[in-house]
């Protein structure tokens, strides 16, 4: 991560200017880490960057052609809005109260101008700062926080009403005659759905993943800084120290308060948003209760660790095993797995055993292999 810096200039000087929205963009994209100092450094840096005017412009007027104005004023705006929207989303009591009132302040900046662009160039740019905000988790912030500025979230609720009329009415060009169906589809898709990362009874072959079947998998995964517990006939996680393997979804909107009935939502378990180790923002089910005296878990389902030391530490070629093929300059056709999932977590480790390489490999067109002898090594 790079350390962020920002200054808002006085005359045009584009190749400052962009390489300051192209950094702002790449903290957007960065996992939310109170605990990590140079995460922390460039948020307070976006913090104390705040205008006056409650905009993150890095022009130092707006008093400049309507077209830079967009680009230099209210695109950094809406990055360093969706930066705190994220963190607000996914960080914790502490850093959501330092943030509240610059976020609030920052969206109402965002209300200016519809998220519209220049002239010719409105519908385009205002789907550019719809994309912004998805990064930051705009579905997920108007659902669990939509009072926190209500202009803000009345005018997202517009915009969507525009997008889906355009939608059904097959208006996807500009001005120019340009073609936005694919971007607008995706932005309504988008709206429609939410991530959902799923731990226990809602997981493949558990008794409620009937709750899913009109889902879309997205894949395992796992979630850090959580520990699970048995409750009995189902898991419970709270913060902690902890990993926990699980599956992520695409779920319908309006199946969401299917699953808030089944885990009883507000009182059994609370749904929060969260970042899963593959970077995606989605909804849990955090447990409600008291823990104590229930017993202490890994994972609601049994797995295994598999120790590589030799060309499977390659991810390449370990998956032929796990999905099927032949690795480059391997002789030998690995089929399926029955499961071809992926791994869900990987990790290095030290194996306390020497290593040697020799042999001859059939797999491996006559080259050698690596082995272990297992006699552990003498620490001197």
């Amino acid at each position: 991560m790079n350390n962020l810096k920002l200054t808002k200039l006085n005359s045009p000087n584009g190749k400052k200017l962009n390489e300051m929205i192209s950094a702002l963009k790449d903290f957007l994209n960065e996992e939310v880490d109170s605990k990590n100092t140079q995460w922390m450094e460039n948020l307070n840096t976006i913090l104390d960057f705040q205008d006056d005017d409650d905009s993150f412009k890095i022009f130092s007027t707006y008093e400049i052609p309507s077209d830079a104005r967009v680009m230099y004023c209210h695109k950094p705006t809406y990055i360093c809005s969706s930066i705190l929207m994220k963190a607000y989303l996914t960080g914790d009591s502490t850093l959501r109260e330092k943030i509240e009132e610059p976020l609030t302040q920052g969206l109402e900046r965002c209300c200016m101008r519809g998220l519209r662009g220049h002239g010719y160039e409105a519908l385009l740019e205002q789907i550019g700062a719809l994309n912004i905000f998805m990064k930051g988790g705009l579905r997920e912030f108007i659902d669990l926080y939509p009072e926190l500025n209500s202009r803000f979230t009345e005018m997202i609720l517009n915009i969507m009403v525009e997008f889906d009329a355009r939608e059904e009415q097959e208006a996807f060009r500009g001005p120019w005659g340009d073609d936005y169906k694919e971007d607008i589809l995706k932005i309504n898709e988008y709206f429609a759905t939410r991530n959902v990362f799923v731990y226990g009874t809602l997981m493949k072959g558990e008794p409620n993943h009937r709750f899913l079947e009109d889902s879309k998998f997205l894949g395992v995964t796992a979630l850090e800084g959580y520990e699970m517990y048995n409750v009995g006939w189902y898991p419970a996680i709270v913060p902690g120290e902890g990993t926990i393997p699980g599956e992520l979804y695409e779920v319908p909107e309006l199946d969401i308060k299917y699953l808030d009935e089944l885990e009883g939502e507000g009182s059994l378990y609370i749904r929060k948003c969260e970042i899963t180790t593959g970077n995606e923002l989605a909804y849990i089910y955090e447990y409600a209760q008291d823990t104590e005296g229930l017993e202490k878990i890994d994972s609601w389902k049994e797995y295994i660790w598999y120790v590589s030391y030799g060309s499977n530490m390659l991810e390449e070629r370990f998956l032929c095993y796990i999905e099927g093929g032949r690795f480059e300059g391997s002789a030998s056709y690995r089929e399926p797995c029955e499961d071809p999932t992926r791994p869900l977590l990987k990790r290095a480790i030290d194996i306390p055993y020497d290593m040697y390489f020799g042999n001859y490999s059939g797999s491996w067109e006559g080259c050698g292999v690596s082995f272990w002898i297992q006699q552990k090594k003498v620490m001197l």
